[in-house]
This record gives structure tokens, sequence and C-alpha cells, in this order.
């Protein structure tokens, strides 16, 4: 018993002694020397000058059954921070009038927002109208440019 205590004692002290530590050294840890600027680019829009239409519903029954919504463009820009059911309606109808009309973006859109609550059904419904406008490039945008008439020129000296 006493030659294992002694023993427990030695492989305690090596395990000590020899405790393990690793360093690792990686150039990527440090800090980033240098800027990135993005590239900015606005897009090239060819409209024309006729109104075009379409329109979306929305139906729910029983607050668990619902149909209507297929498809909507995404990234239409309506101001509104919150995804709502009026958004989607909304979203669905400039899907539905790029899609009639063979064009990429509803220029000037107006939309026309009906709601109908009942007991146990509830609908909406939107109808957009605008210009057509179809995107046929990007243009870069030079983001150290003053715009003419601006601070006198001087802005960022």
């Amino acid at each position: 018993m006493k030659k294992f205590l002694i023993l427990a004692v030695f492989v305690a002290a090596a395990v000590l002694a020899s405790a393990c530590s690793v360093v690792q050294t990686n150039d990527g840890a440090n800090e980033a020397s240098y800027q990135v600027r993005k590239a900015v680019y606005d897009p090239v829009i060819k409209h024309e000058n006729r109104k075009v239409i379409g329109a979306a519903k929305w139906n729910c029954l029983f607050g668990i059954f619902t149909w209507g919504l297929g498809s909507y463009a995404e990234r239409t820009d309506l101001n509104d921070p919150f995804l709502t059911l009026e958004t989607s309606v909304k979203k669905a109808a400039v899907y539905d009038a790029c899609k009639r009309n063979d064009c990429d973006i509803i220029l000037a859109t107006k939309y026309e927002l009906t709601k109908k609550n009942y007991f146990l059904f509830r609908s909406v419904s939107c109808i957009v109208t605008g210009f057509p406008g179809t995107i046929t490039g990007l243009e870069r945008v030079d983001l150290n440019a003053v715009p003419s008439g601006c601070c006198g020129g001087k802005a960022g000296k």
C-alpha cells in the first residue's frame, strides 16, 4: 500500500509538473488595417407612358383556412418596416401587375386597399396602378462626386 501511495504521488507530481499549454498565433487575428468601400449602382430604367393594373386578394375562413396569396414580389419598397397582411397583399398585387405587363418595376404606384371583416370571414384585396418600367442595365454611382451647387463644391475639404 505504501508503494502504491508513493507511486500515486509521483504520478500526480509528474502530471502537475508537465502541464500542457497550447499557444496559437495567427496573423488573421490582428485587426484589419484596410478600408472596404462599397461600389454603389443605380438601375437604368426604361419606362412607358401607359397605365398598368394588378390585383391580389387574401381570404380567411374561421381564422384558420386561408387562400388567395400564391406569389408576391420581393424587395418592393412599400415603406413598411413590418411585414403585415396588408403589405403582403400589396406585394402580391405588384407581382401580378409586373407579370401581366412583362415589366420589372411599377413606377408612380397607387394602391387601393379594401378590407372586409365579418364574424367568421375576413378578406383583404388590393388593386395597384402605375406605369411599367424595365431595368435595362446598371450605372455606377461615384460616392466621391459632390452634386453641383452643394456647399460651393468645397464639401469634404
